[in-house]
């Protein structure tokens, strides 16, 4: 937490000049005979009185909204005068309650919104100098994407007096009306774009979240590859930050990043050839040749090899440089396009630091005839997974007839990258009202 250690808040000093005086508001935390306990978006700071205290004294009670005069005296500041602002009503257990929440809160807190706003800044500057338009897509959206395993939030628009209704998800990726956007003539575009997914808590899940998503028309991941370097370091200098650690692992951000293909990952750490296992059958018996004996009979080649990924691979990854993971095998190629030279495998690539996947990556597929085919066995695997279907989105199907230009694209976990450059336990920590698993109440006697 050094950055944060350094962020200054407020621009009121501890330290008073010779003469001056200052009028401040906030919430009065602590009460007493010789000083008051004040809480701003400064800090939490002490203040004894100039002379005898206020008369009012006796009528303020703590957690009230007050108002304080100050004056310089002897290098410090006292209180000259105090009034209330706004009284707080709440008694009892939903007043400690309160109190809690807004502990809970405290210096350190608004220190990381302060320089979660500074992260903001730096990364949008970075894509205004490359020429990058920032847009803003639906959050209501016909289908919410097409993996398998994410699930969404549904929602229902209901027309004036019910003269029509339609049904839209909350989206899991913004990356459908991106697509659109490229399909119109727009080359260069990036969004930070509020996502949702269902089913998702831990310290790197939250059911919404915010996505760093963007595209390059007439590019390949290579150039994306280039971009994520680049971004992630100069957002980084900006607060100064050229190390990060996640679970006691360090790891140097400056670029160029290390780079290593899937294949040649599985192979040096597992012993595992993926360029002969073409079906689930042929991986799943590499595997248990040498000793990983835990994956399922049956099941897809996707979820045996994410199976292998995140029980072997994953938690070593970027450990002391960031990595560049490329050229995933083809079931896993979701909507990127095939290697040129080597169909096996896609134009892919994941970017680990600390063990945390923080973005994934592709050269998009443009053929419509493919990705319907796609998009069809995904859902049929949903279907038989969890009888759930979603639908195609029509508007990106009708758009990718038109024509989509050849491009590349990403998609970052901003809160994710904010946890790591502050040096947060979970990205809970870095996000002013995350969601929380909800406590059971228990049942109260009759």
């Amino acid at each position: 937490m050094d950055f944060l250690s350094r962020t200054p808040l407020g621009q009121l000093s501890v330290d008073a000049p010779e003469n001056g005086m200052e009028l401040v508001q906030g919430r009065l935390l602590k009460h007493g005979m010789a000083s008051l306990a004040l809480d701003d978006e400064t800090g939490r700071r002490s203040f004894g009185f100039a002379d005898d205290p206020p008369e009012n004294l006796h009528t303020l009670r703590e957690d009230d909204i007050v108002e304080m005069m100050l004056v310089a005296q002897d290098g410090q500041w006292r209180i000259t005068q105090v009034m209330v602002l706004t009284p707080s009503q709440v008694e009892g257990e939903r007043r400690e309650l309160w109190r809690k929440r807004f502990e809970a809160q405290g210096d350190r807190w608004r220190r990381v919104l302060w320089a979660r706003q500074r992260i903001n800044q730096a990364v949008r500057s970075w894509f205004y100098g490359q020429g990058f338009l920032e847009l803003e897509t639906p959050v209501l959206v016909p289908s919410p994407g097409c993996e398998t395993h994410l699930h969404a939030f549904p929602t229902r628009w209901e027309g004036p007096g019910d003269s029509f209704n339609q049904n839209f998800y909350l989206p899991t990726s913004p990356e459908f009306h991106m697509k659109r956007a490229l399909v119109l003539g727009y080359e260069k575009i990036f969004q930070l774009a509020r996502a949702f997914r269902n089913g998702e808590l831990s310290r790197l899940h939250q059911p919404e979240f915010v996505m760093l998503e963007w595209y390059r028309a007439y590019e390949d991941y290579q150039t994306i590859m280039q971009d994520v370097e680049a971004m992630v370091w100069e957002t980084a200098q900006s607060l100064n930050v050229f190390e990060v650690e996640d679970q006691g692992r360090r790891c140097r951000l400056e670029p160029p990043w290390p780079r290593m293909s899937v294949a040649e990952l599985f192979a040096t750490k597992l012993q595992i050839d993926l360029d002969s296992a073409r079906t689930a059958d042929d991986l799943r018996a590499q595997a248990r040749a040498h000793g990983y004996d835990y994956l399922k009979d049956g099941e897809p080649f996707e979820d045996s090899f994410f199976r292998l990924f995140i029980n072997e691979l994953e938690f070593d990854l970027g450990v002391e440089r960031p990595i560049i993971l490329y050229d995933y095998p083809v079931e896993l190629a979701a909507l990127s396009r095939r290697k040129s030279g080597a169909p096996r495998y896609c134009e892919r690539f994941e970017v680990y630091i600390s063990g945390v996947e923080l973005a994934n990556a592709y050269s998009e597929l443009t053929g419509v005839a493919e990705q319907q085919r796609r998009y069809r066995e995904y859902q049929k695997r949903r279907l038989e997974e969890y009888g759930e279907p979603y639908p195609e989105d029509r508007g990106l199907i009708d758009a990718m007839k038109y024509g989509m230009p050849p491009a590349a694209g990403i998609a970052l976990g901003l809160d994710r990258l904010i946890m790591l450059l502050l040096g947060a336990q979970s990205v809970d920590e870095v996000i002013a009202f995350p969601h929380k698993k909800p406590v059971a109440r228990s049942k109260r006697r009759p």
